[in-house]
This record gives structure tokens, C-alpha cells and sequence, in this order.
């Protein structure tokens, strides 16, 4: 369990990173795309990084989109 919890942090960190947002705003979030500069290459860029630090488990996915906040990518990698 606390792999998988250092795994997320490292996540979180990532994608504020690549949003330029402070991890406690990107938490709050409820849509990436409320942010002014989204645009599908950052969505690329967090796909990019779920992918290094979970090996791949995005093909189950069919809709790439619906990973639109922290809180869904962390209900749909708890899922998997």
C-alpha cells in the first residue's frame, strides 16, 4: 500500500509540474481543462507519465478523457 501511495505522490508532483499549479490547487481541481492553458499535448504529458510510473495500464481505457482531475485518475488507478 505504500508503494502504491509513493507512486501517486510522485504522479500529483508530475502533473503539477506540467499544469504549473501547486499541489493543493491541482488537488481541488474538478477538471483539467478549467485551466486556461490545457490543451491535448499537457493531456499527452500526463498520460506519458501514468504510463512510466504504472507500466501500461491505460489500454483498459477506451476514453483517455475521462482521466480529467486527480481524483479520477487516482479512483481509476485504484480500480485497476
Amino acid at each position: 500500500m505504500q508503494k502504491k501511495n509513493k507512486k501517486l505522490e510522485i504522479l500529483i508532483l508530475k502533473i503539477s509540474k506540467i499544469l504549473n499549479l501547486n499541489k493543493k490547487d491541482l488537488i481541488d481541481l474538478n477538471n483539467f481543462s478549467d485551466i486556461e492553458t490545457w490543451d491535448s499535448l499537457k493531456q499527452l504529458e500526463i498520460i506519458t507519465e501514468i504510463d512510466k510510473l504504472y507500466g501500461n495500464k491505460l489500454k483498459k481505457l477506451k476514453d483517455l478523457s475521462k482521466l480529467s482531475s486527480i481524483t479520477k485518475i487516482t479512483k481509476y488507478l485504484g480500480n485497476i
